[in-house]
């Protein structure tokens, strides 16, 4: 069950949302924005299977132009938005800022200071709700080396504040999601949480502020390579992590406790039958990302090698490669190829100059027009979100 904070159910996509979740035991998705064909895959999905689904833009991906947009085509929140609310005759697709903060935006920690990294962090999501954003992630979790222990949860207090104010005076109907620990494989205890959540409890009395919607607790999900590492769908213990049919329970008991509900990351990756237990284990939201870029660029690499274009698969795969994107997706040890670490970071090219040049050739060399190659890569990253949302029991 999803219950909506006071206010958020006069927005019609918080509400179908809700609505949805509530019908029966099921997941919601977030979808990352990681290109503009997953974007439009999703939206046709909730289209053609009336299915409420969450679009969630990081700021790296999306972002407002004062501070540099993002790598998806350079869109920011009102372009994005200008891209999908026409197409979303249905109302059922929210739009979400995902790892909302200070030093999460495309420079990467480049703020000389915390102030400026704050700043940066409220103009990106005064933004978001001047476009009209359904839902705002406020994440402190990045912080510089000399922070304090209770910094994450002061600017996250600050923020939510300035951001419920915002919203509050331009007639916005939002909802929150907070986390600010990061993400990682270990399930790790909930004192952190709990403080947050505490904490939240104690200003949003004083503040007269709605609870959030979601927060992110770490539920053993951690995505690296092209596979989940974390304990979740591993089929024997690991030492270090509590086992997640003991930390689980204890997660929704803290939920339940607070009035929120979980929204798990880094859920890419995991088998069907893993994605299958997720409603019945009461997991409320769910997100995946990677997983849908790596799905778009292993359908372009099917096109070129398979219609006599390898030469421009090679280009691709290079210019992939040489961004270096692939490090941050690297486990310890791996034994990757170059191949496959070009294939990690294949989506991040999509928008440059070059990957244009590759695809202009590419439509020329294989007589496809943009329209027609867009429809093949489009419909393989719609069976991807498929599988998610069967086995979330969204959709028959």
């Amino acid at each position: 069950m999803i219950t909506l904070p006071a206010g958020a159910e006069r927005n019609p996509r918080l509400a179908a949302l809700a609505a949805q979740a509530n019908a029966w035991p099921n997941t919601q998705i977030g979808v990352g924005v990681v290109s503009l064909n997953v974007v439009d895959a999703a939206v046709e999905i909730a289209q053609e299977h009336d299915v409420s689904l969450m679009l969630i833009a990081s700021r790296r991906q999306i972002d407002s132009e004062e501070l540099g947009g993002g790598y998806v085509d350079g869109l920011t929140p009102e372009r994005l938005a200008a891209r999908v609310r026409p197409r979303d005759a249905r109302d059922r697709v929210l739009l979400c800022r995902d790892h909302g903060g200070p030093w999460q935006g495309a420079n990467g920690g480049a703020p000389a200071s915390p102030e400026q990294a704050m700043d940066e962090a409220r103009d990106s999501f005064f933004a978001d709700l001047d476009a009209g954003f359904d839902l705002l992630h406020i994440d402190t979790s990045v912080c510089p080396g000399t922070d304090t222990d209770d910094g994450p949860q002061r600017r996250l207090l600050e923020l939510y504040d300035a951001c419920w104010t915002q919203a509050r005076e331009g007639g916005h109907h939002i909802a929150f999601e907070v986390g600010d620990e990061e993400q990682s494989s270990v399930t790790e205890g909930l004192e952190q949480p709990r403080r947050l959540l505490q904490t939240l409890r104690e200003y949003r009395r004083d503040a007269d502020a709605p609870p959030p919607l979601f927060v992110v607790v770490q539920t053993g999900t951690k995505v690296m390579e092209r596979r989940n590492v974390g304990s979740l769908s591993a089929p024997y213990r690991i030492d270090g992590q509590m086992p997640p049919q003991i930390h689980l329970p204890q997660v929704m008991a803290l939920v339940r406790e607070f009035g929120t509900h979980l929204r798990q990351h880094n859920t890419d990756y995991l088998p069907t039958e893993i994605l299958e237990w997720h409603p019945l284990l009461g997991i409320h939201a769910a997100n995946i990302a990677p997983e849908y870029g790596i799905e778009e660029t292993l359908g372009l690499l099917a096109v070129m090698e398979g219609r006599g274009a390898g030469d421009l698969s090679q280009r691709f795969l290079q210019l992939a490669f040489d961004t270096r994107k692939w490090e941050k997706w690297q486990l310890e040890g791996s034994d990757g190829t170059d191949r496959d670490r070009a294939i990690w970071a294949g989506h991040y090219v999509f928008s440059t100059p070059e990957f244009a040049e590759i695809r202009a050739e590419l439509l020329t060399r294989v007589s496809l027009t943009s329209e027609e190659l867009d429809r093949l890569l489009i419909d393989r990253i719609k069976a991807s979100i498929l599988r998610h949302i069967r086995a979330f029991r969204l959709v028959p």
